[in-house]
C-alpha cells in the first residue's frame, strides 16, 4: 500500500459564484426605465469542473483546487525524489496498472506539470523517466500539504545516474512500510544533494574557520552526518520518523551499485548507513564488501 501524504479528503473542485450580477440597460443611455421593478436576473448555472487537459485559465484559482488527490499524491512522490521510474510510479502509486499510470502522466503533462522522458532498459525496450516541472512544483507547493520541512524537486537527472537514482523511490517504500508496520510515523524525506547542501552551507557561513577540521566535524555531528576518513559521508537517502514512543529518530540509506569500490562501501558501512542494492547487483557488491557489512546488505 503506497504511503498517501495526503490522508485528507478530495480537494474541493467547486467555484464560488455568490455574487449577483448587474443587469445590462440594453435600450442606450437616454432611455427611460420603467416604474416598475425590473425582474431580477436568472441565476447563473455553476462552470462544469475542469478538465485537466483543458484548464481554465481564467479563474483565478491555484491549479491544486481543482486536481485530484491521486494526482496531487502522484506529483508529490514525483518530486519528493526528482526522477521517478514509471514501473514503479504504477507499482505503488496505482496499484500496478500500468495503463493507469500512462494515462496520468499524459493527463498530468498536458497540462505541463510532468515531464517525461524514454531511455533504452537494454533489454530491447525502454524506461519511462517522469520529472517535474518547474510549475509542477508550485502546485505541489501551493496546496499546502507538505510536511514541515519537505523538499520538493523538478528536472530530470542525467541519464547515467537514472538507473541509480529512480531505485530510491522503492527504496523508500520498503523502508517507509517497515516505519509503520512498527508503529512509527514518517515526517520527513530528504535526499543527499539537499543535506549536503545545508552542511556546506553552515560551513561556508564561518569562512575560514569551516576549513578547520574539528569544526567540520562539529558541523556535521550537528546534521547528523558522520565523517569516516577524514571526509563526511553522506547518504543517497534520509527518511526522518517518530517511533511508536513518540521519539524522534531518522535513518540513512544507501543504494550501492556494482560500480562502487571496496573502500567506499567500507567507508559509508563505518559512517553508519543501511546498504541496499539491486538483485542484479547483489553478488558483486557482496564480494566487494565482505566480512560482516555483506551480511547486513539489504536488497531490492
Amino acid at each position: 500500500m503506497p504511503r498517501d501524504p495526503f490522508p485528507a479528503e478530495l480537494l474541493e473542485n467547486r467555484y464560488d459564484d455568490s455574487g449577483q450580477c448587474e443587469e445590462w440597460d440594453r435600450q442606450g443611455p437616454g432611455a427611460a426605465r420603467p416604474a416598475a421593478a425590473v425582474p431580477r436576473p436568472k441565476e447563473r448555472a455553476l462552470p462544469r469542473e475542469q478538465p485537466l487537459s483543458r484548464p481554465n485559465h481564467g479563474l483565478r484559482r491555484p491549479p491544486a483546487r481543482w486536481i485530484s488527490e491521486q494526482d496531487l499524491a502522484t506529483l508529490t512522490d514525483v518530486g519528493m525524489f526528482r526522477v521517478l521510474d514509471g514501473d514503479d510510479l504504477a507499482t505503488y502509486r496505482y496499484s500496478g496498472s500500468v495503463d493507469r499510470m500512462i494515462e496520468a502522466v499524459r493527463r498530468l503533462s498536458s497540462v505541463g506539470w510532468i515531464r517525461q522522458e524514454r531511455l533504452p532498459n537494454g533489454r530491447g525496450g525502454f524506461r519511462r523517466l517522469i520529472g517535474l516541472t518547474k510549475q509542477g512544483r508550485r502546485v505541489v507547493r501551493g496546496a499546502r500539504r507538505l510536511p514541515p520541512g519537505q523538499e520538493i524537486h523538478y528536472g530530470l537527472v542525467r541519464a547515467r545516474e537514472a538507473r541509480h537514482d529512480t531505485g530510491l523511490y522503492p527504496l523508500y517504500q520498503e523502508q517507509a512500510a517497515r516505519i509503520e508496520e512498527a508503529g512509527g510515523r514518517l515526517l520527513r524525506v530528504r535526499l543527499g544533494a539537499e543535506l549536503g547542501r545545508a552542511l556546506y552551507r553552515d560551513l561556508a557561513r564561518l569562512g575560514r574557520l569551516g576549513d578547520k577540521g574539528w569544526v567540520r566535524d562539529r558541523i556535521a555531528e550537528s546534521h547528523g552526518l558522520a565523517v569516516v576518513d577524514g571526509a563526511v559521508r553522506i547518504p543517497d537517502l534520509r527518511l526522518e520518523y517518530e517511533t511508536a514512543e513518540r521519539e524522534p529518530k531518522h535513518v540513512d540509506l544507501e543504494l550501492v551499485t556494482r560500480a562502487y569500490r571496496g573502500s567506499s562501501l567500507s567507508q559509508k558501512a563505518r559512517a553508519g548507513m543501511a546498504l541496499f542494492a539491486r538483485r542484479e547487483d547483489a553478488s558483486e557488491v557482496h564480494r566487494a564488501l565482505g566480512g560482516t557489512a555483506a551480511a547486513r546488505l539489504g536488497l531490492l
